[in-house]
Order: C-alpha cells, then structure tokens, then sequence
C-alpha cells in the first residue's frame, strides 16, 4: 500500500507542477500565424486552444461570443469578456454589421449571464425599417431580456433551463445559484460582478411560466377547459373515455374491480410554511397549476367554520397535537394534498394552503378539486392517516359544501395508511386497516410521504417568498416530481410486476400448505365467514384478523403427566423417578451450555464474572454428582462411557440420546428413550416460545433506545443489555437444536416437518404486531412464527391451535401481510 501511495504522490507532484507551468507561462513574443500581433490571448473553455492574438480569438470565436479571454499581462493571464479586447456583438444580420445602424454613440453595453458567468458585452443591434424590437432580437439569438423596454441584462435560454432542472432536483435556492455565478466571474471580488439577483427571479418566474404552459400543449393539446391543465397528470390512474371505457358498470365480486379502482391519498404537511411578511398586493400567480385559485379557497372558507375537530382516536392525536405556537408568526402552516396512492403523483389543484393547524375544511376542499372528472365514479378507496376520525361526518360536509358529490363521497371506502395505523386503537386498526380490506392488493398508502420528503427540502426557501412567487416554486417541484415518475413509470411497473410474480408464487406455495393442513370441512366453514368487522359488547372484531390466546404443552407440564404414567416406577435405591430424572439431565445439559457461553464472553476475564463462573462450577459440579447416583441405578451401563471432566460443563452426561447405538441394547433403554423423547419435544417447544420472547425483547428494547438513550452513559447501559439479550436469543436457539439433535439420535426423521432445522436465517422477527417495516410484506417469515413443533395437544387443544394459526398468537390483531393478496 505505501508504494502504491508513494508512486502516487510522485506522479500528483508531476502533474501539479504542470498544471502551474501550463497556467502561468507564455512566451509574449512568439508571432501569431496571422503575423499581425504576438500571441497573448487564449481560451482556457475550448480544448486544447493555443494563445493567439485578439483579432484571431475574435475570430475563431464567432459563433462563441460568451467564452471567457485570458489576456497575458506580464505576471498572469487576466480574465475578461470579449469586449476587453474588441468583440462587439451584431444582431439581426447573422453576425454582420446592420448598414442602417448609424447610432451615433456606438454599440449599447448589455451584461449577459451564461453558464459559466456574467459578461459585459456590447451589442450593436438590427435598426432596419423591418427589425423587431431590442428585446425580440434577443430572445431569436437565445437571450431572454430582463425589461422590455431597453434591456440592459439578459439571461440565455441555457442557464434558465439549467437553475430550472437544478433546483428542482435539489431545490437549490435562486440566492445561491445567483452568488455562484457571481463568484465564477471573480471569484476574487465578486462584489464587483454585477448583481442580477432581483432580475434573475423575476425572469424565471417568466420562464417557468412559459415552459410550464408549453408542457401543457404537449400532453394536453392545448385544451383549456379548466385551471389546472398545466399539470402532469398521472396516466395510469384510471380516467374515463382515456384509458378505460367512457361507461362502464362494476360490481363488488367483479374480478377486474382493482383495475377500475381509484386509489387517493389525503395527507398534511407542515413543512411548505409561509411567513407574515410584507408581501408584494401586486405579486399574483402567473399560473394556476396545483394550487387552487386563491380567491375560489378563500370564499369556500369563509362559508365554513373553520374549526379543527379532535380526534377521539384514544393513541392517535395528530389535529391535537398541532401546537398553535408553532405556527404563530406563519401565514400559511402548510400545505393538505391529495395525491395519486399507487403511483404518487400529485393531483391537479388538489393542494390547499393551511392556516393555524389541519382544518377537515381544507382536506374536503383539497379531495374535492381530486374528484374533479370523477363526480359520479363509483369506486375510489382513500387513504388518510385521521381517516378514522374525517370520515365520520365527510358525507354530511360535502351535502351542505359539494352536493355535486355527495354520492361519490358517501361511497368512497377510507382506510388509515399502514405504518401511521400502528398508533391507531385496536378498533381503528379493525376498521381502517389496509391488510383487512378486499381488491386493495399490496396498496399501503404512505407513498405522499415520499414526495413530502423531497419537496420539504425547498421549504427553507419558499416560506420567504411572495404569495404567488411560493404557490409559482412548489407546482413547478411538484409538475417536475410527476414528470420524473410518468418517465420512469414503465420500467417501474415492469420490475413490480416480476416482482409480484415471484412473491406471489412464495406466498402461495406457504398459503397452500397451510390450508391443506387445516383441512377441507374447516376451510368450507371458514370461507362462509364474513370477514368484515364487527362491534360486539362495544369492541370491534374481525373473523378475518382475531386470534384466540392458546397454550402449548410445556416441558413442565409434560414431566408431570409422565409422573403419572404406569411404567415411571421409582426404584428403591433411587432419589427421583424415571422421568424426573431425565427432567434433571436435560436442565443440567442446557445449564452446561449457558456456563460455557459465560465463559467465552468478552468479559470472562473480569474479576466479577469469574467469581460468577466459580461459583456456577461448583454448584453444577455438585449436581452432577448428585445427578450420577440416580444414573448408576436406571442407567448402569453408561458409567462406563462417562468420565469426568477438568470442568463441569465439559462433562458429556450421557442421556439416552447421548448413547452409541451400539450400547442401547439394554432393558432400560426403551422406557428412558421414550420419557426422554416426549420431553425432548416438551424443551423444543419451550425453547421456540422463550426464543420468540427473547426476539421481540430485543425488538422493544431497540426501539426503546433510540427513544430513551440519551447520553453516553445510558447508551451503554443499553448496549451492555442488548448484548446480553443477543446472548439469551443464541442461547434459546442454541437449546433448540440440541433438543432436535436429541430427537434425531431417538429416531426422528432428519426431513421432520414438526421439527425443521433452525437456520440463523431464521432467527428473526416478523413483525405481526408492533409497526411494520418498509418492505415487510415481502417477507413470507420465519417457520418460528407460523409452524414448527406443535407438543402433545389434546384433540381440543389441537382443534383450537390449527383453527387459530400461530402460538404466537396472544393478541387481538393477526398479521394477513403472510397471506397477501
């Protein structure tokens, strides 16, 4: 690594030395090729340009007149436009003198900002009987004038177009954009560049008027039958007489109902503010895009009350916790849109200013400009993070504001997006969940925040702006934001629908295998439910999500039905019976693997957990002993394979499946196999149900760290917990596949579905209660959670684990992402 780092900076020096050497060196007294003067001029922006005279520069740059000179002064190259050293700038005549120009005062001086700077140049322009005006003329060369009038900056088309796409895709303010082009000129003094920061906003303002207008003429034809024509429009969203039929008729069972279906989303931000300032009367929006017609709001508004209803959601408290102070020097709080869920393009004026907080008042008007063209459409499922608490009275708002949808809205279905439904009460999450709803598909609903996430990044700066300047800014962010997705849409939908391919023959491979368990008389039974939610002793239920709390044998309570079998006779020398002694083996076993994962910790060798280790030794150690005598009594022939070992969780015990094969020809080998395997299959069961504990345990603490964890010393506190409860899963992990090597040494088959290998993989949690993770639902989840080890159920107990799913079911609410659709 050093001589490659060496050989390196050699070559740095080399090429260093020679960029110097290239910038600062010149020999003045070379003669041009044109033998009329000495080469002390060149062009650093054309490759490979050598220095010339000025009358060659002149004219080797006539078709690039904003390309910065550097003139050799005797120490350095000093930078100037072509007017230092005599270009002069001639319209109308392709680039010839106009032979009616006759001013007397020769060429007008015009500054002309490009994209590599400002330059001062002077223009002489076309004064035939014919010409168009001074600001026409620049506009056919590329250059669009700052005044009409006589304009003394002008600004070409490439730089508008440039800060256009840039800012829009890094929301980079004007103010910045304007001080680099400033310093580009000089970045020594750019105080003495001009400053065309004023008319440089007022110009693209212009700008992005007209190209938003000439955008409108290509995906609209032009066709101004309302305001908001000028916005990209989500095309695979379904539009009457466009892309499906002009009349058509669904019905709830019809198999092509998701394709007619109109999913919107409804959500607030409060990051797009708006200061109180002193705002320009004069500043009005030069197009109506996304935003609707401030006086169509403002006269909506006043004929409501404007209040903000409370949510009686118990765990969800967005309206209440919007704190009035936080919006008290704010004009605008923020912005409500409605947007396109499945393909998250904002809908045309569909997005409504805020004031003082989440008002239902502008979210009914914001989804009325949605339902614009779809008065009548019969089926539209929206998705709003409060819908549990706005759809309560959405009907009757709309009968007294928008009676011309009334209808529509009454039949929209509401639903509460998947990640904000976790802090939703369980009724909520009944009611409004997307996972419970039919001809949804893999819809979630949180896609609006993503396009929140990019816009917010323009938020510093348009909360400064004028009024109309703002709505003007974010239309264009928002037009640009769905113009990128309608050019990315195809591929998109191509890799999703491979995508949905593979999951779906995941998803229904592990569905068929679950239901062919179940068996036919069950699934016959269960398919005649209805799965919609119901309201009983004033709690919310749902066939389709309600689990039952069940219990599994456990170790313990399969001892204690062995204790009570025929064949567990105590012997008269003996200090337990058959059963329990095998009981005491085993727990001595799964003691030996904790005290050997004590002592390969990281902190073995502190003199804490060596007295700790000490101490468990000797205790175990003595047990063992005690635990020999029982084996000398119902196990004499495996006294012969034990020795002991330096420590006592070495020492192999020697249970019945520890024995060779070829020592099992005993008569006590059957009856100890037999009490061993049942409880073998008792510890794997327990082992699974403490490692699911021990997963979601760590999950909670995950979480509760990143709340709570403040601090050098609280985090690691809660590191040191986290590794010990890493060490707890591992170990619980680790007793189950002992358990199953138990099990196989006894005659349990390698391929046994009631006992599979547990794989690192996994040994993960599915999250089926807590808040899922982006991505979740492609996760068809670890056997850990579904299936594995059942235990010795009764035949009720075996009816209510396959009728109810999952031992891990001690909640109310199921987790259908297993089963998508």
């Amino acid at each position: 690594m050093s001589a490659h780092l060496s050989q390196f900076l050699k070559k740095f020096d080399t090429l260093s030395t020679h960029v110097v050497a290239t910038e600062g060196s010149i020999d003045t007294n070379e003669i041009c090729p044109c033998n009329n003067g000495h080469r002390t001029t060149r062009c650093n922006e054309c490759f490979d340009f050598q220095p010339v005279c000025d009358a060659c520069f002149i004219t080797t740059h006539a078709s690039n007149p904003f390309h910065f000179a550097e003139r050799w002064n005797g120490l350095f190259f000093d930078k100037l436009s072509q007017a230092g050293i005599g270009r002069i700038i001639h319209l109308g005549h392709t680039g010839e003198p106009c032979p009616s120009n006759t001013l007397p005062n020769g060429p007008l001086h015009l500054d002309v900002v490009t994209l590599n700077g400002v330059h001062g140049c002077e223009v002489m322009y076309c004064e035939c009987a014919k010409a168009d005006d001074h600001w026409e003329q620049l506009m056919e060369v590329g250059l669009f004038p700052a005044t009409l009038g006589k304009p003394c900056t002008a600004f070409s088309f490439a730089l508008l177009k440039h800060f256009d796409i840039l800012s829009s895709a890094s929301k980079l303010s004007a103010m910045d954009y304007v001080t680099t082009l400033r310093r580009a000129t000089n970045n020594a003094f750019p105080e003495d560049v001009p400053d065309f920061y004023n008319a440089f906003r007022r110009i693209m303002r212009v700008w992005r008027a007209i190209q938003i207008n000439k955008r409108a003429g290509v995906f609209h034809g032009m066709a101004r039958d309302n305001d908001f024509n000028l916005a990209v429009q989500c095309p695979a969203c379904p539009q009457p007489g466009t892309n499906m039929p002009l009349k058509f008729s669904i019905s709830s069972s019809d198999k092509d109902r998701h394709k007619y279906t109109l999913f919107l989303s409804l959500d607030g931000n409060f990051k797009q503010q708006l200061k109180i300032k002193n705002c320009d009367p004069e500043d009005v929006e030069l197009f109506v895009a996304f935003f609707s017609k401030k006086e169509n709001v403002d006269a909506y508004i006043e004929m409501t009350t404007g209040d903000v209803e409370k949510s009686t959601c118990a765990n969800l408290k967005a309206n209440n916790l919007q704190s009035q102070l936080k919006f008290v020097s704010m004009v605008v709080s923020g912005v409500v849109s409605c947007k396109c869920a499945r393909h998250d393009m904002y809908q045309p004026g569909a997005t409504v200013d805020l004031k003082k907080g989440e008002s239902f008042a502008y979210t009914d008007f914001a989804l009325r400009q949605a339902l614009r063209r779809y008065e009548h459409y019969p089926n539209i499922v929206c998705s709003y993070d409060i819908a549990c608490q706005y759809s309560k009275k959405v009907s009757s708002r709309f009968r007294t504001y928008f009676p011309e949808c009334e209808e529509t809205v009454s039949n929209i279905r509401f639903y509460v997006p998947k990640l904000h439904g976790h802090g939703h009460t369980e009724d909520c999450q009944y009611l409004f969940s997307l996972d419970y709803a039919s001809n949804i598909g893999r819809t979630h609903g949180e896609r609006i925040e993503s396009g929140w996430a990019e816009g917010n990044q323009a938020g510093p700066s348009t909360r400064e702006m004028n009024a109309g300047h703002r709505h003007e800014t974010l239309s264009c962010y928002y037009n640009d934001w769905n113009f990128q997705l309608a050019i990315r849409l195809a591929p998109f939908l191509a890799k999703k629908l491979v995508e949905a391919r593979t999951y779906y023959d995941e998803k229904a491979s592990m569905f068929r295998r679950i239901t062919k368990a179940m068996g036919v008389a069950r699934l016959r039974e269960w398919k005649k439910l209805d799965t919609t939610p119901y309201i009983q002793n004033g709690t919310v239920y749902s066939h389709a999500a309600h689990i039952t709390p069940i219990t599994v044998p456990s170790m313990d309570s399969i001892e204690e039905r062995l204790q009570h079998a025929d064949n567990n006779i105590q012997a008269a020398c003996a200090l337990n019976k058959p059963a329990h002694f095998i009981t005491v083996g085993m727990r001595l076993e799964v003691r030996q693997v904790a005290l050997k994962a004590k002592t390969l910790r990281w902190d073995a060798s502190t003199q804490r957990v060596t007295t700790e280790i000490a101490v468990e030794r000797q205790k175990i150690r003595a047990e063992i002993d005690t635990w020999r005598k029982d084996q000398s009594v119902y196990m004499p022939d495996s006294l012969d394979l034990a020795t002991e070992a330096r420590y006592p969780e070495d020492e192999r015990l020697f249970l019945p499946s520890h024995i060779p094969s070829s020592h099992r020809n005993t008569d006590w080998f059957d009856d100890l196999a037999r009490f061993e395997r049942e409880l073998r299959r008792g510890q794997a069961e327990d082992a699974l149900s403490n490692l699911r504990l021990a997963l979601k345990y760590k999950d909670s603490l995950l979480n509760k760290r990143r709340q709570v964890a403040y601090g050098n010393r609280n985090r690691t506190r809660a590191s040191l917990l986290l590794g010990r409860v890493g060490d707890l899963v591992r170990h619980r992990a680790a007793i189950y596949r002992r358990a199953r090597e138990a099990l196989i040494s006894l005659g349990m088959e390698e391929n046994d579905t009631q006992f599979p290998v547990l794989d690192q993989k996994d040994v993960r949690l599915k999250i089926v209660y807590g808040e899922k993770e982006l991505g979740s639902g492609k996760y068809t989840g670890s056997w850990i959670w579904g299936e594995g080890p059942r235990g010795t159920l009764s035949d009720y107990e075996e009816d209510v684990w396959e009728e109810e799913g999952t031992i891990s079911g001690r909640q109310r609410i199921g987790n259908t992402d297993e089963f998508d659709r």
